[in-house]
């Protein structure tokens, strides 16, 4: 049996992107892999496989004042791949003494939002303890 995967992409619709690297990404990849599909056993043995997408936005005329995550996937059948999206604002992160550090946070805080809205065997209380 192949086993699925879980990445996560960033992109930013503004030419100032947050200050943060790909290796964070890289990073969060792992340690979610790690200490929370594997021990949870999700993901890893399904048939899917798993995109977090994690974009920072301008809030504009409409938009979130916190971390978001948009109802459902989407599904790209040849590819075996569910994309979820999450939208973080950079007004949080523009407002914020240490940017960089915000920034990491709030991606932490979407990746939960993700996995305690999506698979019910992860907690508020699991995440919050990593």
């Amino acid at each position: 049996m192949i086993l699925s995967t879980f990445t996560i992409s960033q992109s930013s619709t503004e030419e100032d992107r947050p200050p943060i690297s790909y290796r964070v990404k890289e990073y969060f990849e792992c340690f979610i892999t790690t200490e929370v599909l594997e021990q949870k056993n999700i993901i890893l043995k399904a048939k899917w496989n798993i995109v977090l997408a994690i974009y920072f936005i301008r809030k504009g005329k409409y938009g979130p004042d916190a971390v978001f995550l948009a109802k459902g996937s989407r599904i790209i059948s040849a590819e075996s791949t569910k994309i979820y999206e999450v939208l973080i604002p950079m007004q949080l992160i523009d407002a914020a003494s240490d940017k960089q550090l915000k920034t990491i946070e709030l991606m932490y805080e979407g990746i939960a939002l993700f996995l305690t809205s999506t698979y019910k065997t992860v907690s508020t209380e699991f995440m919050k303890q990593l």
